[in-house]
């Protein structure tokens, strides 16, 4: 069984790198360009998002450790400027590689989705890689839809109402 923590400055950090690192890619394979512009253009962006960094307002942060305290995922979920103030917005999900296909994005899923509806959010909305069958098949399960897919097939929105769940 995993718990979702809040994490200090320093696995924030080590985390958050891997996290901006990974967007970058997704960037760079969706609307071409370098790994490295798409990453300059992400770098530039998250103080903007993230004024005060871990403690944002309307970001919620979390690490998935288990029983031993071993970090296995990490969460972001967050506003956006223009955004209802009852919807927030999966920036990203990620499971260290040897602890994938194990069912641990389903369960930090769940338990982040359950602390947001105690919150108050209504909505839920992610960007995925049409690609990434095994992430797509993980948000339907969950409730959400797809609401948009882009031009080029590339990318898929979705979106959870909490309440319908």
């Amino acid at each position: 069984m995993l718990r979702l923590i809040k994490p200090d400055s320093d696995a924030f950090a080590r985390w958050f790198e891997e996290s901006s690192q990974r967007q970058a890619e997704d960037r760079a394979w969706a609307a071409g360009g370098s790994v490295e512009q798409h990453r300059a253009e992400v770098d530039q962006m998250v103080p903007m998002l993230l004024p005060e960094g871990l403690d944002t307002p309307g970001h919620t942060f979390r690490i998935a450790v288990d029983e031993a305290s071993d970090e296995i995922a990490f969460v972001w979920i967050g506003t956006v400027p223009g955004m209802a103030p009852d919807t927030r917005f999966l920036f990203d999900i990620v499971v260290r590689p040897e602890h994938r296909r194990k069912g641990h994005a389903r369960e930090v899923m769940k338990k982040i989705l359950d602390d947001l509806s105690s919150e108050a959010v209504k909505n839920v909305i992610l960007q995925a890689r049409s690609d990434n069958g095994p992430a797509l098949s993980l948000y339907e399960s969950l409730g959400f839809a797809r609401t948009e897919t882009s031009e080029d097939g590339k990318q898929v929105q979705m979106a959870l109402g909490l309440r319908s769940r």
